[in-house]
């Protein structure tokens, strides 16, 4: 089913942190924050770092890269893209198997697949690591798994090309169409964008019920004429 109006941060809670202890629910809250930059950025934070700036990488870690990546015939974008693609290979085959055997088809293909191309010098260990990361981060965003996997091909793609400076211009022309969209009336970024008073309160943390209880939020849609309504 659907739930309409939605916001980024609905996408980004689950009815049971409504049953859970505030401390608890907003530590779960900010890590699926933190999952869903990880989910868009890392790979491409990975690829503008190997590929522009080396010497943000610590001496005995880019040691490791370098003597990985000498081995790798391909580019560093090159093969990010193709361990990507063969996640979502292997989630979309591991979807469409009968569920007793699809989980664990999957899992023991992603470990077949990842040790044998390490082993024949296709990929490197750091990159089958940095996919591995980026796959579970998807995985805690499941409400948001198809969006996340374009948008993360196209920052891979802008890292390679422009360096951080892609990285950058892409996110702030994602944030900036976030910003400017509505869902039937209500922005998609609310209650952050436009800011709202009690936006941190309810939008990024869990406070206890009674101070929720005693102080109620509501987000304010937007009309189209201009103004809001509640």
């Amino acid at each position: 089913g659907f739930l309409l109006p939605a916001s980024l941060p609905d996408m980004l809670r689950v009815q049971e942190d409504r049953a859970r202890h505030a401390a608890v629910a907003t530590a779960l809250v900010l890590l699926r924050y933190l999952a869903l930059f990880l989910s868009l950025a890392l790979p491409a934070l990975y690829v503008a770092i190997a590929m522009y700036h080396q010497e943000m990488i610590p001496a005995k870690l880019l040691l490791s890269v370098i003597q990985a990546k000498q081995q790798v015939p391909f580019s560093v974008p090159a093969i990010i893209l193709f361990m990507l693609i063969a996640f979502e290979l292997l989630q979309e085959a591991g979807l469409r198997l009968p569920k007793p055997i699809g989980h664990s088809v999957s899992l023991v293909s992603a470990l077949i697949i990842g040790d044998a191309a390490v082993g024949a010098g296709i990929l490197s260990t750091p990159v089958v690591i940095v996919a591995a990361l980026t796959s579970l981060a998807v995985f805690v965003l499941p409400s948001m798994y198809e969006p996340l996997t374009i948008l993360r091909i196209l920052f891979v793609l802008a890292a390679g090309l422009c360096g951080p400076l892609g990285v950058a211009a892409l996110l702030v022309w994602m944030l900036t169409s976030i910003c400017g969209a509505e869902s039937f009336g209500l922005p998609h970024a609310a209650p952050f964008s436009p800011w709202q008073r009690g936006a941190v309160r309810d939008g990024l943390m869990r406070w206890p019920w009674p101070v929720l209880v005693d102080h109620p939020f509501t987000v304010r849609a937007v009309k189209r004429g201009g103004g809001h309504h509640r």
